[in-house]
């Protein structure tokens, strides 16, 4: 898991998430990958499809938890600027966290939907 502060550019300026917010949104996309991936194959038989999808989500949840996990974190790094790619994942993981999770997100977190 991630063991300092992540700062990521936005619209408007940066936001900084601490380590544990990172941690959580790792966790919750992880999560959620494993559930696409094991209702699309509990579905295999009547939509062969769901499959691709699910192997589409792993994924893009790699990329993002991997960027997210060892992007620089010093003073004097620029802040993260994330892919398309990894943006369109990180609301996906953000609403999936909110609705079917059922998490409440922190501060930092909820400023961040506003702003992706």
């Amino acid at each position: 898991m991630r063991s300092q502060p992540l700062t990521l550019q936005v619209q408007t300026g940066e936001i900084t998430l601490l380590s544990s917010d990172v941690d959580v949104v790792v966790t919750a996309a992880r999560q959620w990958a494993a559930d696409v991936r094991e209702r699309a194959h509990r579905q295999a038989h009547e939509r062969p499809g769901d499959v691709e999808l699910a192997a589409a989500v792993e994924s893009g949840v790699q990329s993002l938890t991997e960027t997210l996990l060892t992007a620089p974190s010093g003073f004097r790094d620029p802040p993260l600027v994330l892919s398309d790619d990894d943006v369109r994942t990180l609301r996906k993981v953000l609403g999936e966290m909110q609705g079917y999770q059922r998490v409440e997100l922190p501060p930092s977190l909820r400023q961040l939907v506003d702003e992706l």
